[in-house]
């Protein structure tokens, strides 16, 4: 692992896993935000540049091409962040799951809500703790599982906090890139282009489907931040 340095992301050392230079799917090359693919909008706007959540309850579910369901990526921009108000802008002592992959529509992170023992998940999760505080600090905590949802039989389920130092300062507009590899067996998840989380992700059965952004069908949304470019790869 690199040195920490003031003021900069705790990034990893990993392995190099190639993605096609030019995107799968670029917005730039669309007629607006999104635009192509299959959305469902609920308690949200969204206009050619981008889309935020207009409630706690605010989320835009978008289909992904199948061509990345088991060796994909994104990129998506987070614009007008403020970390601090972010994660307090559900309310006090609230889970906010920001970015969600899952192999499984009905986008529930739990077997016995309608999560099954074959469903892919990657979730990025801020929030608030009781005393309104960010709840997981200056970062933010990762829910990953490539087989099975939490508590399903046999299920791969864990739960981290990606590698950020106390020192890094949140920009207005940061980049979040997710990748997933069935062949390369690890999810990783970047920002402004560093590793903060490099993840096993060795039984894979359920390619990624879906995108969630503001939440899941689980706890509340991000609000006051509006998502932009989503770009969408292939893995080599």
């Amino acid at each position: 692992m690199t040195m920490l340095l003031p003021g900069l992301l705790f990034f990893m050392s990993v392995a190099v896993v190639n993605v096609d230079t030019e995107p799968f799917y670029d917005d730039s090359r669309h007629a607006g935000f999104a635009s192509g693919l299959k959305v469902k909008n609920f308690e949200g706007s969204m206009n050619f540049s981008g889309w935020f959540a207009e409630s706690e309850n605010g989320y835009l579910k978008l289909e992904l091409p199948r061509e990345i369901g088991y060796e994909g990526g994104l990129e998506i921009d987070l614009e007008s962040l403020d970390w601090e108000r972010a994660n307090l802008s559900s309310g006090f002592n609230r889970k906010i799951h920001f970015l969600n992959l899952f192999s499984n529509s009905i986008a529930d992170h739990h077997y016995e809500d309608g999560g099954t023992d074959e469903d892919a998940i990657i979730t990025l999760r801020m929030g608030s703790d009781r005393d309104g505080n960010p709840r997981y600090g200056n970062t933010f905590k990762v829910l990953w599982a490539s087989k099975g949802a939490k508590r399903s039989p046999g299920t791969d389920y864990h739960e981290t906090l990606a590698e950020i130092s106390n020192d890094y300062r949140w920009p207005e507009k940061v980049t979040f890139r997710v990748e997933w590899s069935r062949r390369h067996e690890h999810v990783k998840i970047m920002i402004e282009g560093r590793t903060c989380a490099d993840l096993p992700w060795r039984s894979q059965v359920a390619p990624i489907r879906f995108l969630f952004l503001g939440k899941s069908k689980d706890f509340y949304a991000l609000q006051g931040v509006t998502y932009k470019n989503l770009r969408l790869y292939q893995l080599d």
